[in-house]
């Protein structure tokens, strides 16, 4: 599935969200490269509505297990489940009333936690992002067979740019 409309971008191990506060005059596009990122993302309402919440949370819990990777301190597969579960009750509390949030969350919450028993902290880096991927590509399939039945009834000079982050 290609992220070719869709405003959120997973590029060179970062997460590009468009800020829907600027459309349709602008399209910026802003890096997140860590849960703290994706956190004011959400808090400022740069993405919105319910599933692209729950996608731009999942990829927030990759990136604070990432981050956990890239400390002075060594990782271990328990401080990065550690930061698993604290960004998790970060985002969740961001997102209290959002059903497919949390359902995203949850997704990852388990996926670190399975991923954790083998005991490589960077596998579990791996997994989680592959997690959070399959979570966007699933949504990005959605939209499009929404697209496919909303399509006809567009009037044929209706323009969707397709804009992305270079």
């Amino acid at each position: 599935m290609s992220e070719a409309f869709s405003p959120l971008v997973w590029k060179h191990e970062n997460l590009y969200v468009l800020d829907q506060r600027r459309l349709p005059a602008q399209q910026d596009w802003v890096a997140c490269l860590s849960a703290e990122d994706v956190a004011c993302a959400v808090r400022d309402r740069w993405v919105r509505g319910g599933q692209l919440v729950a996608c731009t949370v999942a990829y927030g819990v990759a990136l604070a297990a990432r981050q956990r990777t890239q400390q002075s301190e060594p990782a271990t597969a328990a401080s990065v489940q550690r930061a698993v579960e604290q960004a998790v009750e970060r985002l969740r509390l961001l997102t209290a009333d959002n059903v497919i949030a949390y359902w995203a969350l949850m997704q990852m919450k388990d996926t670190g936690r399975v991923a954790s028993a083998n005991g490589d902290p960077f596998a579990i880096v791996e997994t989680l992002i592959a997690r959070a991927r399959r979570i966007h590509v699933q949504d990005i399939a959605r939209c499009q067979r929404i697209g496919k039945f909303g399509a006809p009834l567009l009037a044929a000079t209706i323009r969707v740019p397709a804009d992305q982050p270079t």
